[in-house]
């Protein structure tokens, strides 16, 4: 088994390498269904080949960043 192959046989890409729908999925820790969604409803950056849909890992990572929510610092009573 080479070092870019996972247990199921398919190919793990480069840091660099787009991904497609499913590993971006995954990277995002959500449904291939919910990414189709996200990509309809144009809510994260994407890359369209043809018929392909091709995510960019640091496209991924500012959805991320934009979706994080910032804890809200409980007061004491006074």
């Amino acid at each position: 088994m080479t070092p870019h192959t996972k247990q199921s046989g398919i190919q793990r890409p480069t840091d660099d390498a787009p991904l497609n729908i499913e590993e971006a999925a995954h990277r995002l820790g959500v449904s291939v269904r919910y990414m189709r969604r996200m990509v309809d409803e144009k809510r994260v950056r994407y890359l369209k080949l043809g018929r392909l849909i091709r995510f960019r890992g640091p496209d991924l990572e500012a959805y991320l960043k934009q979706a994080e929510v910032e804890p809200v610092s409980a007061s004491a009573p006074d």
